[in-house]
């Protein structure tokens, strides 16, 4: 592949890094990870920049208006919402925030999820106010195969903060994730998920499209999905592993 600049915008670039305050250590940053195509985007129009103390994060403009300050990727404040949440929207109590396990922080993975012991898949269901599943049986009596799960110990993952589940992942299937082994979200993460969002805003996620649970699967071997209908309910239901579309879209994860 050829250099997409010539040597002219070459020295444009220097010189305007050089004029910012840039560092040869800074460049090298930039170029590594997917840092640039963060920073693209806000170039574009597509994201903003926001700054947080001496820090500058690229959010992505469908994050329902919580940002990556205010979500809480800084340590201390993202465990202290999420005990709140737990407390207020689920009747339990979190100690020892401090000795929970964080994955690392990766770039654009600006939301995350606590998952403790304790917390089912049914409990968090039955905490949103409207809401539906096409099963008469308890969750967590027939979705029985999961990546994860808080045995014993509580855990973190990081997700896209998007109100709508990732792009990058539509017209995939369930069986194309688990191929790829693409670290994606499992049900009682994207209930919980789901159930932060609605606690902290009053909305839903996926209000135009529809999150694969490609983490989870019903003892009948299909896959959980979860969505807001256009009745404002929130909807659990199921597809075939091998489905793929541009609605239907799993979220990917970090985790430790």
């Amino acid at each position: 592949m050829g250099s997409i600049m010539t040597s002219r915008q070459a020295a444009e670039l220097d010189h305007a890094f050089e004029r910012g305050g840039w560092t040869p250590e800074d460049v090298k940053k930039l170029s590594g990870g997917n840092i640039a195509s963060q920073h693209l985007k806000a170039l574009r129009g597509e994201a903003e920049i926001v700054l947080v103390g001496d820090v500058t994060t690229a959010t992505n403009q469908d994050n329902g208006g919580i940002t990556y300050a205010t979500s809480g990727l800084d340590v201390k404040s993202f465990l202290k919402d999420w005990a709140d949440f737990y407390k207020e929207a689920l009747n339990i109590r979190i100690r020892k925030t401090s000795q929970i396990p964080l994955p690392p922080v990766t770039p654009g993975f600006n939301w995350g999820v606590l998952v403790v012991p304790g917390v089912t898949m049914q409990m968090v269901f039955d905490s949103f106010p409207e809401k539906w599943k096409f099963c008469d049986a308890n969750l967590d009596e027939v979705v029985t195969k999961n990546v994860r799960m808080p045995v014993g110990k509580p855990y973190v993952i990081w997700t896209r903060d998007r109100v709508e589940a990732d792009e990058e992942l539509k017209n995939l299937s369930a069986s194309w994730v688990a191929e790829k082994k693409i670290n994606s979200i499992n049900l009682l993460e994207r209930l919980l998920l789901g159930r932060w969002f609605n606690w902290k805003t009053s909305g839903h996620l996926d209000n135009k499209n529809v999150t694969l649970c490609a983490g989870s699967r019903h003892k009948d071997g299909v896959v959980p999905v979860m969505y807001r209908g256009s009745d404002v309910r929130v909807y659990v239901s199921w597809d075939l592993t091998g489905l793929a579309s541009g609605r239907l879209r799993a979220r990917q994860v970090v985790s430790l």
